[in-house]
C-alpha cells in the first residue's frame, strides 16, 4: 500500500514538473572519491557553461565533503563551486543524476540514471 502512494505521489510529481518544467535542464554528478570525481570534472567543466542546464555535485554517502581527497587543486575547487549537501540533493528533482558506479545514493524523486564509468573522461570507453 505504502510502494502505491509512493509511486503515485512520484507520477504526480513528474507530471506537475514536467508542466511547469523551467527552460533549464538540472544535472546532478554523484561523487563517491576524489578519483570519480576526476573522471567526471571535465564532463562537468563543460555542461557549466550552458546558461540552459544547472549542473549540482553531491557524494554518494553522508559525510564531510572536506574529507574527500582530490587528485589537483582545480577538481577541488570545482567540487566547491559546484556542491550541494545531499540530504538537500536527495529531495531536488533533477532530470539526470550520474554517477561513476553504483552506490547507496538514491534520490527521492525520479530522474534518469546515469552511470559514467571513470574511463569516459580519458577517452577509454
Amino acid at each position: 500500500m505504502l510502494a502505491t502512494f509512493k509511486e503515485s505521489f512520484r507520477a504526480i510529481d513528474d507530471w506537475i514538473y514536467e508542466r511547469i518544467k523551467r527552460k533549464r535542464c538540472r544535472i546532478l554528478f554523484v561523487v563517491c572519491d576524489g578519483a570519480g570525481f576526476t573522471s567526471q570534472a571535465p564532463v562537468i567543466e563543460i555542461l557549466k557553461n550552458y546558461k540552459d542546464i544547472d549542473t549540482y555535485v553531491t557524494t554518494d554517502k553522508d559525510f564531510p565533503p572536506q574529507d574527500m581527497i582530490f587528485l589537483s587543486d582545480s577538481d577541488c575547487q570545482l567540487f566547491s563551486e559546484l556542491y550541494i549537501q545531499r540530504n538537500k540533493a536527495l529531495h531536488l528533482k533533477c532530470d539526470m543524476y550520474v554517477n561513476t558506479h553504483l552506490n547507496p545514493f538514491r534520490p527521492k524523486r525520479h530522474g534518469l540514471r546515469l552511470f559514467m564509468d571513470h574511463g569516459a573522461a580519458y577517452g577509454k570507453t
